[in-house]
């Protein structure tokens, strides 16, 4: 990453400020505000190293087509009777999420959706810790499910028992 000097200046001056402001991780900021001064650029990843990519709006919304398919599904179970509920099991609705690896943008997005901005709460684990890590790649799959799922919505505008089956049946047994 190269910087001019003037970004350099600017971002040692917020170094700088953010030295004051939080005493406990002042050597922290004071290093990287040495490395911005000193135009060592080899540091410079370094200071943004907790950044990520990023996701653009069609991928930001791409989650949220997901998230809203999920948030269907178990509402749909929450109205099944005892019979249909005992055939698919609430796991089988439940968000796998995304694999940490290979789609860590979209289960950052998911995870901020859901818990920084308190949405989909049917959806979201209740938990301090959640764990949406797939641990398996799962991006193809829900592109399936969801042209499955839009195909239904655009038809019949909500999810009937078969349809919800035919959705878990997309689902490799291993997210089941």
């Amino acid at each position: 990453m190269e910087l001019t000097i003037k970004e350099r200046l600017m971002f040692a001056n917020q170094m700088k400020i953010l030295e004051a402001l939080y005493p406990d991780e002042a050597e922290y900021y004071r290093n990287h505000r040495e490395a911005l001064e000193s135009g060592y650029e080899f540091q410079y990843e370094w200071i943004v190293e907790h950044f990520s990519e990023g996701l653009n709006s069609e991928a930001c919304k791409e989650v949220l087509d997901i998230l809203e398919m999920y948030h269907r599904m178990i509402m749909k179970f929450r109205e099944l009777n005892n019979d249909q509920k005992a055939e698919i099991g609430i796991e089988e609705v439940i968000f796998p999420g995304f694999d940490g690896n290979n789609e860590t943008s979209q289960l950052n997005y998911a995870i901020y959706f859901m818990h920084n901005l308190n949405r989909f709460g049917e959806v979201r684990e209740d938990t301090e810790f959640p764990d949406y890590d797939s641990h398996t790649p799962t991006l193809r799959l829900y592109r399936d499910m969801l042209r499955l799922f839009n195909n239904v919505m655009e038809s019949d505008h909500e999810l009937s028992f078969i349809n919800l089956k035919e959705l878990i049946e997309m689902q490799p047994l291993s997210m089941r």
